[in-house]
């Protein structure tokens, strides 16, 4: 018997989370230190504490600025362009369940997106910059700036790490549709919403786990948090791994059920206290 098109896009879609939460772990959190964000604020900041007794601190704040741009463009640059592949492998894979063979290709769109893309996260860093400088011209104290153990100083990696994930999950689905759009040979797909059904994901994404809306059309966000209340693509909040199947109602066998079932269960859970957690997380409950 030939396996059902869309449990394939769903269960691709689901192992999608995964490979999007190791590109989050690969641009670093708390729980995931040795990423390559928080190494370079690591670095900036052991740097900085030097640099803020130096003679002339100012410029030697720029040379801590001026390395540490360094190192968030050519990682962020390279994390991007990864998100943007498995972005298009994702779509070929999911179209080849349809029988809908292709190979894809980065376009110019893509590397000009990405760039764009870059461009706003430098920008961040450029603003710590100008906090930094408006501080040392103050003579505040170094702790605003570096931070301590109980608040972030004005070199803080969160604010950048946050944004980089944002941009790395819009890529990777921006990528996927515009492939999708273009190769889809006249069908006409629908796009569902695939959580990862485990104790990490967010109200929001359970809540829209299993919605499907025309290819061109826009989710409709109730829970929280989110980014607004009709979104087109994930991520729908700050380091969102939802992912998205290609649909097609003939296949669906009960399949959509299943996933809001599963979802149901898990938000009913949690009222009742518990946290809902599934090992390994699954699309179905």
């Amino acid at each position: 018997m030939a396996k059902n098109p869309l449990k394939l896009a769903q269960s691709s879609a689901l192992a999608m989370n995964d490979d999007i939460g190791e590109l989050f772990a690969a641009v670093g959190s708390q729980a995931h230190p040795r990423g390559y964000v928080s190494t370079a604020y690591r670095n900036a900041r052991r740097a900085m504490k030097s640099a803020l007794v130096e003679a002339n601190p100012q410029q030697a704040a720029r040379e801590v600025f001026a390395g540490l741009r360094s190192n968030i463009r050519g990682g962020t640059l390279e994390t991007f362009g990864i998100a943007q592949e498995l972005g298009l492998d994702e779509a070929a894979r999911q179209l080849a369940f349809y029988d809908i063979i292709s190979t894809p290709t980065t376009t110019q769109a893509e590397r000009e997106a990405a760039n764009a893309a870059l461009d706003a996260i430098i920008a961040k860093v450029n603003a710590q910059e100008a906090q930094v400088n408006a501080l040392l011209m103050l003579n505040a104290d170094p702790v605003q700036i570096l931070g301590d153990e109980d608040r972030a100083g004005a070199l803080r990696e969160a604010d950048i790490a946050t944004a980089v994930t944002v941009w790395l999950a819009s890529l990777l689905w921006d990528a996927f549709n515009r492939w999708v759009s273009g190769n889809s040979n006249g069908v006409q797909f629908g796009k569902q919403v695939v959580a990862a059904l485990d104790g990490r994901t967010t109200d929001c994404c359970l809540r829209a786990h299993g919605q499907i809306q025309p290819l061109d059309g826009l989710f409709h966000l109730t829970g929280t948090p989110r980014f607004a209340d009709y979104l087109d693509w994930s991520p729908f909040h700050y380091r969102c791994r939802t992912s998205i199947a290609l649909y097609m109602p003939e296949f669906d066998d009960g399949l959509t059920s299943l996933m809001q079932d599963g979802a149901a269960l898990i938000l009913a859970e949690r009222e009742a206290g518990g946290t809902g957690d599934r090992s390994p997380a699954n699309g179905y409950g």
